[in-house]
C-alpha cells in the first residue's frame, strides 16, 4: 500500500478519536502512521489520551511522540484500538502477525469498546486465505509443528535477518503455516488448543475496516457485532 493510501486510512481513524479516550495502538508501518498523526493532534489539542502499546517498538515510538502510554492492565477500558492487518475477507475477518505482534495486538483488539482495521485494497480477499502466524512456546515448537502438518504443508519456524528463529516481545517464536480458512472462528479457537500455542493470527473481530486509496478511504462496517464474553469458571 503506497504510503498516501496507508496515510489516507490513518487520517480516516483520526477522526473518531475523542478527548480523553484510552487507545489501543497497533504494530507496523500503518500503525505507525496512525501513531505519528495521533501524537500531532495530541501536542495540538492536548486531548489527554492514553495509549496502549501492542509492541515495544511501538511504545517506543508512541513514547518518543510525546504519548502517553500505559500497561494493557492500567485501564479498566480500551475505547478504540486501531492496526492494520495482512488479510482482509469479504466476512472482515483478518489474518494478522507478520509483524511478530498478533498476541498483544488480539489482547487489545478484542477487549477493545471498537476495533478498527487500516489497509488497502490489495490486502482485500473474497476468502481467508493466506500465511497464519502461530505464536508458540519454544519448548513445544517441534510438538507443534507436528500437528500443524496434518492441515499445512510446509509450516515452519520464521526466522529473523540473521537465521536465527525470530522471537516476540514475549519471549516465543512463530511458527508460519500457510491454510484457507474456510471457518475462521472454529480454526481460531482449534489452533489455540494445541497444547504450547499461545495464540494464533487469525482474528474474527473488526468493527470498521478503513480501505485506504490514492484519493481518499472507503469505509466497510461489520454488520455483525462482537461481544467479548469472558471465560466462565462456575459450575
Amino acid at each position: 500500500m503506497p504510503n498516501i493510501a496507508k496515510e489516507n486510512a490513518a487520517r480516516a481513524a483520526l477522526k473518531l478519536v475523542r478527548k480523553g479516550m484510552t487507545l489501543g495502538i497497533g504494530t507496523g508501518s500503518t500503525a505507525n502512521i496512525f501513531i505519528d498523526l495521533l501524537a500531532e493532534r495530541e501536542r495540538t489539542q492536548h486531548l489527554g489520551l492514553k495509549c496502549i502499546a501492542t509492541s515495544e517498538a511501538s511504545a517506543a515510538r508512541a513514547s518518543a511522540a510525546g504519548l502517553r502510554v500505559v500497561g494493557f492492565g492500567a485501564a479498566p477500558r480500551i475505547d478504540l484500538a486501531v492496526d492494520g492487518a495482512d488479510v482482509v475477507s469479504k466476512d472482515l475477518c483478518l489474518l494478522k502477525g507478520l509483524g511478530g505482534a498478533l498476541t498483544r495486538e488480539k489482547c487489545v483488539a478484542y477487549r477493545a469498546q471498537k476495533f478498527v482495521v487500516l489497509v488497502g485494497e490489495d490486502k482485500l480477499r473474497q476468502e481467508l486465505s493466506g500465511i497464519v502466524a502461530i505464536e508458540v512456546l519454544p519448548f513445544a515448537v517441534p510438538a507443534v509443528l507436528r500437528e500443524l502438518s496434518a492441515v499445512s504443508k510446509g509450516a515452519c519456524v520464521r526466522c529473523d535477518s540473521s537465521g536465527r528463529h525470530f522471537t516476540t516481545d514475549n519471549g516465543n517464536h512463530i511458527i508460519d503455516a500457510r491454510m484457507a480458512v474456510r471457518q475462521p472462528e472454529k480454526t481460531e479457537r482449534a489452533l489455540n488448543c494445541i497444547p504450547g500455542v499461545v495464540e494464533n493470527g487469525i482474528f474474527t473481530r473488526a468493527d470498521i475496516v478503513l480501505v485506504g486509496g490514492e484519493k481518499g478511504c472507503r469505509v466497510l462496517r461489520n454488520k455483525k457485532k462482537f461481544v467479548y464474553r469472558p471465560l466462565s469458571l462456575r459450575e
